[in-house]
């Protein structure tokens, strides 16, 4: 019986659960990006565009913005999860 020497109450790291709801505002941010066009350029230079493209991989990443919103929205959670994870270490 003396074995059981684990120490198991100071373990109140659910902390960070309540205030989670907290990434929820900067998600709307990203939505206004897709609505911007970027198409009128295509018609103009079909055959030019795509080996200006090529060479940078950000420019093609900007072509198709759809793909862009989720990156943005899991970079900004994540940002803010960061800093709750250090406001929360800081606190401690």
């Amino acid at each position: 019986a003396p074995v059981r020497k684990e120490v198991k109450p100071p373990e109140p790291e659910p902390e960070p659960a309540p205030p989670e709801p907290e990434p929820a505002p900067p998600e709307p941010e990203p939505e206004p990006v897709p609505p911007e066009p970027e198409e009128p350029i295509q018609p103009s230079a079909e055959t030019s565009l795509p080996d200006e493209v090529a060479p940078g991989g950000a420019l093609a990443a900007l072509k198709d913005k759809q793909k862009l919103v989720p990156l943005v929205v899991m970079g900004l959670v994540g940002l803010v999860f960061l800093v709750l994870l250090i406001a929360v270490v800081a606190g401690a």
